[in-house]
């Protein structure tokens, strides 16, 4: 056992729990005292530097430790580093926040050290104002979502936009683009003093779009538009395209493809109603064979119906005695034969009703409103019954 004392008492704790207590409250203390001397370090490395001279080593030396350790003191040092440089605005803007952080470090501890670096921050912001370099970025009023702004690659917040913000002198380039607009780029070159404004045009690309509008989702439907899947989330979205021929196709299991393609114009707006259909519904040939059988079955019939009843006649007409039982027998069977033909034939013809009914004549145009009608018939036989089944759907 150990002994702790507490504001003067003694409070017996375990050896093992006093260990773990110093080592969590030890490691804060640790992690502090280990970035407060690399910022110490690396502070004291840029004053060697910025004393030698070396403005551009000091100035990173300085960032690093302000990284490490936040200091209105190390701010303003980075200042002096950027104004050495020719960084006139940078050494402005940093000046002026070395002055905020002073202050509010001033009333926070009130240091008087604080209010040293204040005063003399704001006295050297002052003193180079009026070298600061300001630019202005006119954005057009109407500019579509995803529409964006940098200067050197950084993007410029939309607050700026429009406002005359300090930028260093030299050379500048600016650029802006967004969703179906030509990108914008220039570059400008500012002097110390000087005010500069940067109109952005508007260059619209030449776009159309295409919507669809699916009358039903099957489980595992796709949809492509110019041969390029949509995700799902895009599936029901306007897409802007470039004018010219485009393509959209749709497939989902047990359903025909559905396609579609159409040129477009600038500005026009399209809208494509998908409706997939059952897939193996009766080829069309199968009906129209079906359908001329029963045809030419019906035809033998009626052509030996009518050989049979001329024949009859000619019997008829003759007297009972040259009356022959061969030509009995020939329209005996003749009429046998035409039964067969009409019963071949109406058979047939309700065939070729049934697949009339199945058959898809045509592919509906996607363009085409109305209600929907559609008819399926299906024979059912079996051992004990026969039937048909019919489905339809509105």
């Amino acid at each position: 056992m150990g002994l702790f004392h507490l504001s003067g008492l003694p409070i017996h704790v375990p050896i093992w729990a006093l260990t773990v207590l110093l080592l969590l409250c030890g490691s804060d203390a640790i992690a502090a005292v280990s970035n407060g001397d690399a910022a110490d370090a690396q502070y004291r490395t840029a004053a060697k530097e910025f004393a030698a001279g070396r403005y551009e080593k000091a100035l990173a030396a300085f960032e690093a430790s302000l990284e490490l350790e936040p200091s209105p003191n190390t701010r303003f040092r980075m200042a002096q580093c950027q104004l050495l440089l020719g960084k006139v605005a940078s050494a402005y803007l940093s000046f002026r926040r070395a002055a905020e952080e002073a202050a509010g470090r001033l009333k926070a501890t009130n240091e008087k050290r604080f209010e040293l670096t204040r005063k003399a921050a704001i006295i050297e912001a002052a003193a180079i104002e009026a070298k600061v370099p300001r630019l202005t970025v006119a954005v057009p009023a109407q500019v579509p979502d995803g529409y964006s702004v940098s200067i050197d690659d950084v993007p410029l917040p939309r607050a700026a936009w429009g406002v005359a913000i300090e930028i260093d002198p030299g050379s500048h380039r600016v650029a802006a683009e967004g969703p179906r607009l030509r990108r914008y780029q220039s570059s400008i070159e500012l002097r110390a003093g000087g005010q500069q404004r940067v109109d952005l045009p508007i260059q619209r690309i030449a776009t159309a779009s295409v919507a669809l509008l699916y009358r039903s989702k099957p489980t595992g439907l796709a949809a492509y538009l110019d041969d390029q899947p949509l995700a799902f989330d895009q599936l029901e979205i306007r897409h802007d395209l470039d004018v010219g021929h485009h393509r959209v196709r749709v497939t989902a299991p047990g359903y025909a493809p559905f396609a579609w393609s159409a040129e477009l114009a600038d500005g026009e707006q399209r809208t494509v109603h998908v409706r997939l259909s059952l897939s193996g519904g009766t080829p069309r040939w199968a009906f129209y064979t079906v359908a001329a059988t029963a045809a030419v079955a019906a035809a033998v019939g009626a052509g030996i119906a009518i050989q049979s009843q001329t024949a009859s006649t000619a019997e008829q007409e003759k007297p009972i005695r040259e009356r022959e039982e061969k030509a009995r027998d020939a329209i005996r069977d003749n009429v046998g034969a035409m039964s067969v033909a009409f019963g071949i034939a109406g058979a047939l013809g309700l065939t070729s009703v049934i697949l009339g009914a199945t058959t898809r004549w045509r592919e509906r145009d996607p363009a085409e409103k109305g209600p929907r009608m559609a008819l399926r018939a299906i024979p059912l036989v079996t051992p004990t019954q026969a039937g048909l089944h019919i489905s339809a759907e509105f």
